[in-house]
């Protein structure tokens, strides 16, 4: 068992925070920019038609 400081169990705490609120922007992101396409797919096919 290996044995740590507050401070540091803090900052990894915070490390893994950081880490899993980029992971997750990232995926918004991309599924915003999916969900943008299937749009503007979807109103070209309503003009087509």
């Amino acid at each position: 068992m290996i044995c740590l400081d507050v401070p540091e169990i803090i900052s990894i705490a915070n490390m893994v925070f950081v880490v899993l609120a980029v992971v997750w922007s990232v995926f918004v992101y991309l599924q915003t920019r999916k969900n943008k396409k299937r749009l503007q797919e979807l109103k070209g096919r309503w003009r087509k038609q």
